[in-house]
């Protein structure tokens, strides 16, 4: 179970779930590049290349093991009460703002992010705000979802203002 699960709560829905987008895996997917390379450069030399690749191979699984963590451990929530976001799977670093605490939230994409549907998403509430979540998959999608959730509360405030007679005075 996941921890935005654990800590919803009760009849608080989530709306919306932003992911990690793949290019958070690039790390790893240079480090493949590299070990092939090592691998037939250094092919035929003996064992040399035994050790140079198993020594790698043992980076290599670490780094592939490391983002794969952050990966999983990493959930960034908008729920129809609050904004949850939580990373770190040992060391674990949660922040959470109320839906009628946020101010605004803030998209940044470099030109890769805009061509590719990446980038950091922050929250800003009233007396903080949420840590940047970095390399976000469709950062404005999860803009939209924040933007519609504050723009039904503003819903509900009016109504409850237009239903309630003026006080006599």
């Amino acid at each position: 179970m996941s921890y935005v699960r654990k800590v919803c709560l009760p009849g608080e829905e989530i709306v919306y779930e932003a992911r990690l987008h793949w290019v958070a895996y690039l790390p790893v997917l240079w480090l493949v590049l590299l070990w092939a390379i090592c691998f037939y450069v250094l092919i035929g030399q003996g064992d040399i290349f035994w050790i140079a690749n198993a020594i790698f191979a043992v980076f290599a699984l670490l780094i592939v093991f490391a983002s794969w963590l952050h990966a999983v451990s990493t959930e960034l929530v908008v729920t129809d009460k609050r904004v949850i976001a939580k990373t770190g799977f040992i060391r674990r670093s949660s922040h959470e703002i109320a839906r009628h605490k946020i101010e605004g939230v803030a998209v940044d994409q470099s030109l890769a992010g805009r061509m590719l549907g990446f980038g950091t998403v922050t929250v800003r509430g009233t007396g903080g705000g949420l840590a940047p979540m970095t390399q976000i998959a469709d950062p404005l999608a999860f803009r939209n979802a924040v933007s519609t959730e504050i723009d039904k509360e503003g819903a509900a405030v009016r109504a409850m203002a237009v239903a309630q007679p003026p006080a006599a005075g």
